[in-house]
């Protein structure tokens, strides 16, 4: 898949706006009937409850759509009606005997409050399914259209997508809504990239010119999304800065991977001085931000470790990092900081999956990261990458953070090696393990250590003492998935760990959900002997949930192996 196609993967949720022809239909827009169907014949009541949900903000205008709300309004008041029908309840309406009395015109009401119900349309009915343009608004009649003219807040923001970023009006349009917007702060989402129909110059042409508008208004920006090529960027002048930004996503299209891999690309620089709460790269591999006020990094594939750590380097309040699919193609950028070891202060979530098995050093042996709470440790690749213990061994101690979670793959990992992780585990509380592949896994050595450490050799740990607590003392929630049988003989150790020559340890688990994708065949049922332990009373507290997943049907609803396994001894004649 070529990157191209994968920028436009990162933001499904993102949909184009048709300044022509994107409207709703007259079944999914109230506002899309005539006048005399619009609202000039609803009662004063069901009025009066839109304007009060309008101005108090009830469920109403919360998620729903603009029909819904105007639905539910109408069933307050006529619920004996069905309002599945906009145009047939204007009808009953209209010959109702209380027509005459209660009937008003929405046209004759003042233009303030029929601003904010566009508004209501507008924002709280807007979904990216079914956008609602204010355009729709100006087609119903001239009165309508003059009111969301001159509405500001409805034009406050401008999608404008890949299928129609080519198109010959689309930067008159573009400067038209944002000339309606007044001062207001601005969202601006804007995709245009080459797919082969248009050539590559024609397409950064076109973004330039898109680019300059919005660059006209950049001091009102709050939420930027772009989808462009790297070329419409390499000239991009942004005079005015937004000292609002709180959101910016940025995706690169390359023409192919070749490009963006390994051709060496000067950062861009056009966004220097503006500052974000929370920042999305895609395909990026470098760019100067004022980094200062991050909090919430994400960064999918990421072709420079380099410049990822020179974020971390500058961003004091960063909290939360998403980096996906690392692969450095140019390691020796990694190395610009010599024997330095980057350390970021506050951040306590990483989430980070790998494409090679020389990025996780390239990352780890310059980081240190003393509050990380939260780590995931994956491989963003369906084939086999089997990652070194020793680099995650070696961020952990030199981090000295005090980690609660942990996500990692055990099969991506030599075997028996993932026992080097738990001297640096004393304080979690979560664990979630994967196993991407069946294979019967040394004895499980690593279970059979969390349940009795005299059981298994620990020749790569230290000795525990008769005093000490068993490995994982602090464990709350233990997930496992995997392919194949899990290892049940080992889980009532797990709930209460044996450390030699002492008194057991009752871990504080409160949640154990373990999920086998395998089939009847590789007998994945629980033993009678380990359902008799799970059953005292001990471990009353503690909630189980353990299911069987067939491997060619995994998304369909699992069978639950407890029940499985209690039938299963029951037709054997064994007692649980």
């Amino acid at each position: 898949m070529s990157h191209c196609s994968r920028v436009q993967e990162v933001s499904p949720h993102l949909v184009s706006v048709d300044y022509t022809k994107n409207e709703l239909s007259s079944a999914q827009n109230p506002f899309r009937h005539a006048p005399r169907a619009s609202f000039d014949s609803l009662l004063v009541e069901i009025i009066s409850i839109i304007f009060i949900d309008c101005l108090e903000g009830d469920t109403c205008f919360g998620p729903r759509t603009g029909r819904e709300w105007l639905k539910l309004a109408m069933a307050d008041i006529i619920p004996q009606l069905d309002c599945s029908d906009i145009i047939r309840i204007d009808q009953d309406v209209a010959k109702s005997s209380l027509c005459s009395s209660l009937k008003t015109s929405f046209d004759s009401l003042p233009a303030e409050i029929t601003s904010v119900i566009f508004e209501h349309y507008v924002h709280c009915a807007h979904s990216p399914e079914q956008p609602h343009s204010p355009l729709t608004l100006g087609k119903i009649c001239g009165r309508w259209r003059q009111i969301a003219w001159s509405t500001p807040n409805l034009w406050t923001h401008l999608p404008i997508y890949h299928r129609h970023s080519m198109s010959p009006t689309h930067v008159e349009l573009a400067e038209e809504w944002l000339s309606r917007s007044g001062t207001l702060p601005l969202v601006i989402e804007f995709s245009s990239f080459c797919d082969g129909f248009c050539p590559e110059h024609a397409v950064v042409l076109s973004c330039n010119q898109m680019l300059e508008v919005l660059g006209r208004c950049s001091d009102r920006w709050t939420d930027l999304s772009l989808i462009v090529p790297y070329d419409s960027l390499k000239g991009l002048i942004l005079p005015l800065v937004s000292c609002a930004l709180h959101h910016f996503s940025l995706s690169l299209a390359w023409n192919n991977d070749h490009h963006f891999q390994l051709d060496r690309h000067p950062g861009i620089s056009s966004f220097s001085n503006f500052t974000s709460e929370i920042v999305e790269f895609c395909c990026v591999s470098g760019i100067d931000l004022d980094w200062t006020c991050l909090t919430n990094l994400t960064i999918d594939h990421l072709s420079n470790i380099g410049f990822v750590l020179q974020v971390f380097r500058s961003a004091p309040n960063l909290a939360k990092c998403t980096l996906k699919d690392i692969r450095d193609y140019h390691p020796e950028t990694s190395t610009i900081f010599g024997q330095e070891i980057v350390t970021c202060p506050v951040l306590d979530s990483l989430d980070v999956s790998f494409g090679s098995p020389e990025s996780p050093e390239d990352l780890f042996s310059a980081l240190s990261l003393p509050a990380l709470k939260h780590l995931s440790f994956r491989s963003s690749q369906i084939s086999v990458i089997e990652f070194s213990v020793d680099d995650l061994t070696l961020f952990l101690e030199q981090s000295s953070c005090a980690l609660t979670s942990l996500v990692i793959d055990e099969w991506e990992f030599e075997q028996g090696t993932l026992i080097l992780l738990l001297p640096f585990l004393f304080s979690l509380t979560k664990l979630h393990i994967f196993r991407s592949e069946d294979y019967d896994y040394d004895n499980h050595i690593f279970y059979r250590l969390l349940a009795d450490p005299s059981q298994s050799s620990t020749r790569f740990l230290p000795t525990l003492s008769s005093t000490a607590l068993p490995y994982l003392p602090s464990i709350e929630t233990f997930t496992w998935e995997g392919y194949g049988p899990y290892p049940w003989e080992t889980l009532p150790g797990l709930l209460k760990s044996v450390v030699p020559n002492a008194a057991s340890h009752l871990r504080p688990l409160k949640f154990i959900k373990i999920d086998c994708i395998t089939t009847p065949a590789r007998n994945p049922y629980i033993p009678v002997h380990v359902l008799q332990q799970l059953q005292v009373a001990e471990y009353s507290d503690v909630k189980f949930e353990f299911t069987m997943y067939n491997p060619k049907h995994s998304r369909q609803a699992g069978v639950d192996l407890w029940k499985a396994s209690q039938d299963r001894i029951e037709m054997s004649g064994d007692i649980v």
